[in-house]
């Protein structure tokens, strides 16, 4: 009988196509014995092209789509808990017709409750979890409410209960500091570390210099990027407000270059907010706010000397740290969560309020001196360390899959 392992992902959109891509590419690569069974929605064949042909062309990997009275069903369900429910249906139902050994849960966080509740299950289950922020308080970061406090305490408790589950092979954690509580709730290994796939394609020198001069920076100017989906949670607005405090000759030091698509619900705002900055600052501003393919990413990294990352309040990792590691660029960086302690242990930079323009602004002030805790082969380990194929590799190798070679 055919081993066949499980992957199940109804979002198309934001990372999760990514995840995907990383394990059917090295499924396929490192030619895994057995069957991979990739069951997403009607959506993911018209947004992912690419990858539906990439699954297409590994004869051991199948793409399964769930009918479209199953999508219209799951979506009709309304409240997120009632569509979980039915999404957890889903996943019994196609590993039952399958007959998987195996099933991935490719975004834990959701199913959380129904496989706590779970009477039968058709084979155990495992899953990457994404958000824990059990942990948050004993960082220093307090929940902003007694709504957020009790929230909190939930899903404290209903992790307990998860992971306490036989049934439960294992819980993939891109947190590292989650790995040993989590076993220890167990009582077993059950939670690993999942290092962030990052696909990084190396910039040459020439390719920055190119790119620098394409984008018209001025040659004295010294970069600040901003990289990503702009929206609120970027601090846009704050770093806009700590440029503003700067002297004329600390602001003519800088360029502010503004990397990815905007977000609708800021567009206005941000687009004001932008115009004073160029009219009442020395700052060069600079934006580009159009496509960039994967393999053209690295070098607005490697011509940027500061990467700014002030998310607000952010829960989890983000690829953009493992970027500018990969180009020995330090990150100006909020001190909340997850990203503020990899900054601060792996010493990828400088970590602050991201809240407070002052902090901000002072922070610009003193970039580049000693007091800047950043480390260049620190920075190398943790870019290494976070590589699409060490991600795939812990995945399979934690589950007992191995190559049919």
């Amino acid at each position: 009988m055919t081993n066949r392992l499980l992957l199940f992902d109804m979002n198309p959109t934001g990372h999760h196509a990514g995840y995907m891509h990383h394990l059917i590419r090295y499924w396929h690569m490192w030619d895994i014995a057995g069957e991979l069974i990739v069951v997403v929605s009607p959506a993911f064949l018209t947004m992912h092209p690419g990858l539906v042909a990439l699954a297409q062309d590994a004869p051991t990997v199948h793409l399964v789509v769930i009918s479209d009275a199953e999508e219209a069903h799951r979506i009709s369900r309304g409240r997120l808990v009632f569509q979980m429910q039915y999404e957890w249906e889903l996943v019994t139902q196609y590993a039952r017709q399958w007959q998987v050994n195996q099933i991935l849960l490719m975004y834990f966080d959701t199913f959380q409750m129904a496989f706590g509740l779970a009477q039968r299950l058709p084979c155990p289950v495992a899953g990457i979890f994404f958000r824990p922020v059990f942990h948050y308080e004993a960082w220093g970061h307090p929940p902003a409410n007694s709504r957020e406090k009790l929230q909190g305490w939930r899903k404290r408790q209903l992790i307990r209960l998860v992971v306490r589950r036989r049934s439960l092979k294992a819980l993939f954690c891109l947190d590292p500091f989650v790995v040993q509580p989590l076993n220890q709730w167990a009582g077993r290994q059950v939670a690993a570390y999942l290092p962030d796939p990052v696909e990084v394609y190396p910039a040459t020198d020439a390719e920055a210099v190119m790119l620098r001069n394409k984008l018209g920076i001025e040659p004295t100017r010294q970069v600040m990027l901003v990289f990503g989906q702009l929206d609120e949670r970027k601090g846009l607005f704050t770093l806009v407000d700590a440029l503003k405090r700067l002297s004329p000759d600390q602001q003519a030091r800088w360029c502010l270059l503004l990397v990815g698509p905007v977000d609708d619900r800021i567009a206005p705002a941000l687009a004001t907010s932008l115009d004073t900055l160029t009219a009442d600052t020395a700052v060069q501003l600079v934006r580009q706010h159009s496509f960039v393919s994967e393999t053209a990413i690295q070098p607005y990294f490697s011509l940027s000397d500061l990467v700014i990352t002030l998310y607000q309040r952010h829960i989890g990792m983000s690829a953009v740290l493992v970027r500018a590691a990969a180009a020995g660029k330090p990150v100006l960086s909020s001190d909340y969560g997850l990203m503020g302690q990899l900054v601060k242990t792996r010493q990828l930079g400088q970590v602050i309020n991201a809240e407070s323009p002052t902090a901000v602004a002072d922070a610009l002030v003193t970039f580049g001196q000693k007091s800047w805790p950043s480390n260049l082969g620190a920075m190398t380990c943790f870019a290494e360390q976070n590589q699409a194929s060490q991600y795939a590799r812990t995945i399979f190798d934690t589950l007992g899959w191995q190559s049919a070679r």
